[in-house]
């Protein structure tokens, strides 16, 4: 008859040996890659080739990696494109002149507040993205075009 103790290790043993076939089933099918096929226009697949004949890669390694390096890019846009939507209007005008170059007294004249409230405008965009400075704010929204904020708000 078994003691208490061996009990107790027969039925750890059993449960750690049916994790670990269940962990070794579940990475096996997480890191088992199936082939992607897909259709490029001849200008992307001789930069394909090029590349990896420079780096000594397969065609389907150099994909690989462009297209993972293109999915962590569309989801960082999209993740930005939600916080900008967080920002409230007045939010999006100080935080769109900022990023065509106006100071922060520029943008206060510009929209008649007060520089402090300019500022109030500015940090609170900052910190709905989740960054500490304004040249974080610049730096993620280099891509944008805020060309349609460069207009005279006096009209208002």
């Amino acid at each position: 008859m078994a003691n208490g103790a061996e009990i107790i290790r027969e039925n750890l043993w059993h449960t750690l040996t049916t994790f670990f076939r269940a962990a070794k089933g579940l990475f096996g099918a997480l890191t088992r890659k199936k082939p992607l096929r897909i259709s490029v226009d001849d200008e992307t697949r001789l930069a394909i080739e090029k590349v990896a004949d420079q780096n000594g890669q397969s065609l389907e390694g150099v994909a690989a990696e462009w297209l993972s390096f293109q999915a962590t890019e569309y989801k960082q846009a999209r993740e930005i494109k939600e916080k900008w939507e967080l920002l409230s209007e007045r939010e999006k005008t100080v935080a769109a002149l900022s990023c065509l170059g106006y100071s922060d007294q520029e943008i206060a004249t510009e929209l008649a507040i007060g520089f402090g409230t300019a500022r109030t405008h500015l940090y609170n965009a900052i910190y709905k993205f989740g960054i500490k400075q304004k040249g974080e704010l610049h730096f993620l929204l280099r891509h944008w075009d805020f060309s349609d904020f460069d207009r005279d708000y006096s009209v208002d």
